[in-house]
């Protein structure tokens, strides 16, 4: 997986588009809530059920063989306000846009990312969260 930050210096790996390769962007609330750009608004499959992430001032994304204390190489690390916040995770269909792929059909510069991972703060009366570690439900339930 490579990350990208607020969207901006996104870091791209050569071998997105294989098998097990994805790339992620990932937004945390600032003045505004944080939201989808327009453009992956338009490509977006499915969005998760919001999760409840207890920030104590910094958020961690990274593949599942990367969970740990520290922040290794190659995992997002993005300072969140100390507090309870609602994450909710965008499955995107970047491949359907046009012009996302190069001549070599690799991911083109500027395509959106597969997955976008929303940290705004929770509501104040929310108390029900997702809590099941599958992302998304099936399509047939």
């Amino acid at each position: 997986m490579t990350f990208s930050a607020d969207r901006a210096g996104s870091r791209r790996d050569e071998d997105r588009g294989r098998r097990g390769q994805r790339e992620v962007a990932a937004a945390r609330s600032g003045p505004g809530a944080a939201g989808l750009t327009e453009r992956e608004a338009a490509h977006r499959l499915v969005a998760s059920q919001p999760y409840l992430f207890v920030s104590h001032g910094r958020a961690l994304t990274s593949g599942i063989e990367d969970v740990a204390g520290d922040a290794p190489d190659g995992v997002l690390e993005l300072p969140v306000a100390v507090g309870r916040h609602a994450v909710v995770v965008h499955l995107i269909d970047w491949q359907a846009e046009a012009g996302s792929r190069d001549e070599k059909g690799r991911p083109a510069t500027g395509a959106l990312p597969d997955l976008v991972v929303l940290i705004n703060p929770a509501p104040p009366r929310r108390e029900t969260f997702r809590t099941a570690p599958t992302t998304f439900e099936a399509p047939n339930g």
